[in-house]
């Protein structure tokens, strides 16, 4: 799994494309990380256009899930897992979970996330 650093997005495009190809062949799922570029700190939804390096990662993977998670979803344990691209299933949607990090538990709970989410989150941090 070493890079080239001289072509760093070529070798991420192909590392992603034979990481997918051991999944297939062993019929197993594999699960493969990856950051976002600086500016996504900015937004509130992360989708699969703020991978950071080489957007081709997301040609390989048959679901992309993004985390989101601002300040005030941070105050009240909470943050987004937006599924952002699904090969042969639904995605474009968001899940809302609840999160204790102090209890080592990243999801206690989740929902899809409603229509007045963010009145909600902000009429939340307002009474704080």
């Amino acid at each position: 799994m070493s890079l080239d650093s001289s072509n760093l997005r070529l070798e991420l495009d192909q590392l992603f494309k034979e990481l997918r190809g051991i999944a297939v062949k062993r019929n197993i799922a594999v699960a493969v990380v990856s950051q976002s570029h600086r500016s996504a700190e900015k937004i509130k939804q992360v989708g699969a256009g703020n991978v950071a390096e080489s957007y081709s990662k997301n040609f390989h993977a048959d679901c992309i899930i993004t985390y989101s998670q601002t300040d005030e979803e941070l105050k009240m344990g909470l943050a987004r897992l937006f599924v952002a691209g699904g090969r042969n299933d639904e995605d474009k949607f968001t899940i809302v979970i609840s999160q204790n990090y102090a209890m080592g538990q990243f999801a206690i709970d989740s929902n899809l996330q409603i229509g007045n989410y963010w009145d909600l989150v902000g009429r939340a941090s307002e009474e704080e």
